[in-house]
């Protein structure tokens, strides 16, 4: 079965009339014998937490959670960004609306009615380019000192 954080493939149901069946998502609640599963382009307004619930029996662990992709490797938000890109998923989930650039800050808005604030370090040059990774980094790990974590714990340096 399907543990909290494992990449999930819906199978084809009867569960919301099947329009989710073959979509991607992240295991992040279980209940009884139903699995919360969260899709990065949507939200369920109907659960408390936005997720979307399904018979353990209707979902299944994707390739994506094999020991080379698990999310010890590839954390979860990340799997979300790598998912979507890979397999065009609706751009909803990093798709940008506008981008405001307003003193030391940055803010994207994004398509799906979110928003990122990132500010520029004391010091620093606001630079528009640094900015609009600063947010979408945020987007992806969720915070930026968990992408500080995630690059503190894969960095490898190499002399010249």
């Amino acid at each position: 079965m399907a543990g909290i954080g494992t990449i999930v493939s819906i199978r084809r149901s009867d569960e919301y009339g099947g329009k989710y069946a073959g979509k991607l998502g992240i295991v992040k609640k279980l209940a009884d014998n139903r699995v919360g599963v969260e899709f990065s382009d949507l939200k369920n307004p109907a659960s408390g937490y936005g997720l979307f619930w399904f018979k353990k029996e209707n979902v299944k662990p994707s390739f994506f959670d094999t020991p080379k992709h698990n999310d010890a490797i590839m954390p979860a938000a990340l799997a979300k960004a790598f998912l979507n890109f890979t397999f065009g998923a609706p751009r909803a989930s990093l798709g940008v609306k506008q981008v405001i650039f307003s003193g030391p800050k940055t803010i994207v808005l994004w398509l799906d009615g979110t928003k990122t604030i990132v500010s520029c370090g004391e010091g620093d040059d606001n630079d528009p380019y640094a900015g609009f990774c600063a947010a979408v980094t945020k987007r992806v790990f969720g915070s930026t000192s968990q992408a500080k974590k995630v690059l503190a714990r894969t960095r490898k340096e190499t002399s010249k």
